[in-house]
């Protein structure tokens, strides 16, 4: 499994990309689904699936008591015992925090920073990152964070990576071909894409998830890039709903 990254070191990437509206109306499949079986269609062999949150709770800064009583409740609802490590070193920034490596194939991370700045926007965000090697076990683990959600009544997408590899360097005509494939598999229409300097991604939306994000006035809520990568001679492929929530 790749290098793990921390909650920390996405939230500038996650603001980036979640600045559009977020849409949702609860049908029969979401964006787990929409990203697995997307991924399946590929045929490529999975490396890991990232899922992730990253939200707004509060306007307004909160005290660590109350940081970790939120804690305890993210952390029971993903099944684990709490063991919360504090950040408090910077005046007007304070994080509640925790990092597992359950196995060698899951990798859970929580986060609660509350900013209080006289001058500046205060605020408090909960971040939640789950690396895993497996469909099955991303599943369980996708619940549960739309259970932290729930019960913290908390409105915010779980956004899912699923990222594989393909022996070699494929031509671009062989992606297109790829990606075309996937999207016929998951009914999805394409909406916007990019293809230079080897990069070829693709966004769209599946009337197969009702969910999806408002960008530019288009409704996107699947992602899938692909890009040859010469130090390890190998294509990799990124399905993401509803984007691609990790550097590529």
């Amino acid at each position: 499994m790749k290098a793990y990254s921390s909650v920390a070191a996405v939230i500038a990437i996650i603001i980036t990309l979640i600045i559009p509206t977020y849409e949702s109306s609860k049908v029969n499949s979401d964006y787990y689904d929409l990203a697995m079986q997307g991924f399946l269609k590929s045929d490529a062999d999975l490396q890991v699936l990232n899922i992730q949150t990253w939200t707004k709770i509060r306007t307004g800064a909160l005290t660590e008591n109350e940081l970790l009583d939120i804690h305890e409740e993210i952390i029971s609802s993903l099944g684990l015992s709490s063991n919360p490590e504090i950040d408090n070193i910077n005046p007007g920034f304070l994080n509640i925090f925790q990092k597992e490596k359950i196995s060698e194939d899951i990798y859970v991370e929580s986060s609660l920073q509350s900013l209080s700045n006289g001058e500046g926007e205060s605020g408090t965000y909960l971040g939640i990152l789950i690396f895993t090697k497996d469909f099955s076990t991303g599943r369980a683990y996708y619940d549960r964070i739309d259970t932290a959600l729930s019960k913290l009544n908390i409105k915010s997408e779980i956004g899912i990576t699923a990222t594989g590899t393909y022996d070699g360097n494929l031509e671009s005509s062989q992606s297109e071909k790829r990606i075309k494939e996937i999207f016929t598999a998951i009914n999805a229409k394409s909406q916007e894409g990019i293809n230079s300097e080897g990069l070829l991604s693709v966004s769209g939306y599946s009337e197969g998830c009702p969910d999806y994000l408002s960008v530019n006035g288009k409704k996107i809520n699947i992602n899938i890039a692909m890009r040859y990568h010469s130090i390890d001679n190998q294509t990799y492929i990124h399905v993401g709903a509803p984007l691609i929530y990790e550097e590529y």
